[in-house]
């Protein structure tokens, strides 16, 4: 038991993308359990289909693609590669909210002597952005969302708090 993640993560895209389906899944489980190979390798696939598998990093989409998912779940629980617990961990994997979940803040690109550059990270609080200070550090600069509640005295931009720190 205990499939990595990863892997299933490519047994969605591969039937998805119809590259693979449930049988072969199982196939190449029997394979991997014979011999210590990677997935890609236990399904046979031709060389772009597998190429295509390795470089897609989609991620799939927990309402519409149930009944894939659904349908893998009985596959893999049918052969007991990974546990109901290991299942709900993979579901809950990608159906966090993640930063696609989240648009863009609409804030200058310079304000208060801070000159931003790119965006860190994107997340439910807010965002973080690279920028440079008026003397040329770069320091770090989360601007947060108006909807949530900050605590103390901190400065605003266009309606949102904002915090600074260095880099180390």
């Amino acid at each position: 038991m205990g499939v990595p993640r990863e892997d299933l993560l490519l047994m969605t895209r591969a039937l998805k993308r119809g590259f693979a389906d449930y049988k072969a899944i199982r196939k190449a489980l029997d394979r991997q359990v014979s011999k210590p190979i990677s997935l890609l390798e236990a399904l046979h696939l031709p060389a772009a289909e597998a190429e295509s598998l390795r470089t897609d990093t989609t991620i799939p989409d927990a309402v519409a693609d149930r009944p894939l998912l659904d349908s893998l779940q009985k596959t893999l629980f049918d052969v007991e590669a990974v546990t109901p617990a290991e299942w709900e961990r993979f579901l809950g994997s990608f159906a966090r909210h993640t930063a696609r979940h989240y648009g863009p803040l609409p804030v200058p690109q310079e304000f208060d002597g801070y000159t931003l550059q790119w965006e860190l990270a994107r997340r439910e609080r807010g965002v973080v952005y690279r920028a440079k200070d008026k003397d040329g550090r770069d320091v770090a600069v989360k601007v947060f969302r108006k909807e949530v509640a900050v605590t103390g005295d901190l400065p605003r931009v266009d309606g949102h708090a904002y915090a600074v720190s260095e880099f180390a």
